[in-house]
């Protein structure tokens, strides 16, 4: 007996550890080929290559490994012109997985990568998005990838003015009206937050279309919204799109000096305090907080509910705000409203996660978080936000 007993403890840690080597054993990532461009690939011999260094470039483990697979050279634009590569493969792996349906020579050494990310979560196929990408020959003779965006944006213009670098198209005259704006705002702005000046780059786009079209993309869901405003900030790397057609941008470049300022800011309050200062989607801070006023008389919901997960924050409300928008900009007003720079210097330095967020705003509004939304609806209907 004493004997089986042995035998027995052998194997259940036998299995134990197979089970944990396993689970630590990391699954590699494969790219999916169309049979179209695997066809080609008996003409276009480097197909195999190139598709093969695209997975083992995805299969980095961590975001930074990217630039081991990049050309050197893809600096013009941005600090990290993989961020785009970056996002579309992970954001909503594995539900949704990549595969290579274009691989075309445009020039010698030089191929365009045609990435549509696809998966079928809900039980039937759907896409997520079709993104591009060169390939070239560095100078050693290997292939590594680079952004379109240095291509696309070749025959536009730049000016510097300031602190800022306009990109815009050929035909366009810059209103140097907007500008100024621009710069009353972001001297505002700078002071407001007791931070220094930011150099950054400001692509003038007319929609979102345009926006995702320059950074090499042909497909993404809200590049075919019916309402085309809005604005892309690469806040870490500083530059931002507009993709309202003009030099005033204030929501976006907020989240530059937030970015710059409060690190470990959390989402809620990011979107928040652009909107508060600096409004959204060409509606000001007061008409976010009357589109909020008015969705809360109409529907019991749970503020505090709503703003902590991940789905429901996005709540449209009135086709150009949304819970998160709104309802953070109102909580950025109540602490500066209430307990002046400290207070709201506290909120927007709260930390990433739900539970940082949620621990600051007890520790601002002296409330436990179960009374949250008594709070927040008491306030919201003194309709003091001026």
């Amino acid at each position: 007996m004493k004997y089986l007993s042995v035998i027995f403890l052998f194997l259940l840690l036998s299995c134990s550890s197979k089970t944990n080597n396993e689970k630590n054993k990391e699954v590699r990532r494969v790219i999916n080929v169309d049979y179209g461009v695997m066809a080609f690939s008996d003409i276009q011999k480097e197909n195999n290559i190139i598709i093969k260094k695209l997975e083992d470039c995805i299969n980095s483990k961590e975001f930074i490994d990217y630039s081991k697979f990049w050309d050197k050279n893809d600096t013009l634009i941005f600090d990290y012109p993989y961020h785009d590569l970056y996002t579309t493969v992970n954001n909503n792996y594995p539900a949704y997985k990549p595969t290579v349906v274009g691989l075309q020579k445009i020039a010698l050494d030089k191929y365009q990568i045609k990435i549509a990310v696809i998966g079928k979560p809900e039980g039937f196929f759907s896409l997520d998005y079709v993104y591009n990408v060169y390939a070239i020959k560095n100078d050693k003779g290997d292939f590594v990838f680079k952004n379109v965006i240095s291509d696309n944006l070749s025959k536009w213009k730049n000016t510097q003015i300031d602190n800022i670098t306009y990109y815009y198209s050929g035909e366009r005259i810059l209103n140097y009206e907007n500008i100024d704006k621009q710069k009353k705002f972001e001297t505002d702005l700078s002071m407001f937050l007791e931070q220094e000046k930011i150099n950054y780059k400001y692509i003038i786009c007319k929609n979102t279309n345009e926006i995702y079209g320059l950074l090499g993309y042909d497909y993404l869901d809200m590049m075919f919204y019916t309402k085309q405003i809005g604005g892309l900030a690469y806040s870490y790397q500083n530059i931002f799109f507009s993709g309202n057609d003009t030099e005033f941008y204030a929501h976006e470049v907020t989240h530059i000096y937030l970015n710059k300022k409060f690190p470990k800011i959390h989402s809620v309050i990011d979107e928040g305090f652009a909107t508060y200062k600096g409004g959204s989607k060409g509606l000001n801070y007061e008409k976010h907080i009357e589109l909020l006023q008015e969705y809360i008389s109409t529907k019991e919901i749970s503020i505090g509910e709503y703003l902590f997960d991940e789905d429901k924050r996005h709540t449209i409300i009135g086709s150009k705000s949304s819970i998160m928008y709104s309802a953070g900009a109102f909580l950025c007003h109540l602490a500066y409203s209430k307990h002046g720079k400290e207070g709201l210097f506290k909120l927007l330095n709260s930390g990433k996660s739900d539970e940082n967020l949620k621990s600051t705003i007890e520790n601002v509004f002296q409330i436990h978080f179960k009374e949250f939304d008594n709070f927040f609806n008491n306030e919201l209907e003194k309709n003091n936000y001026d």
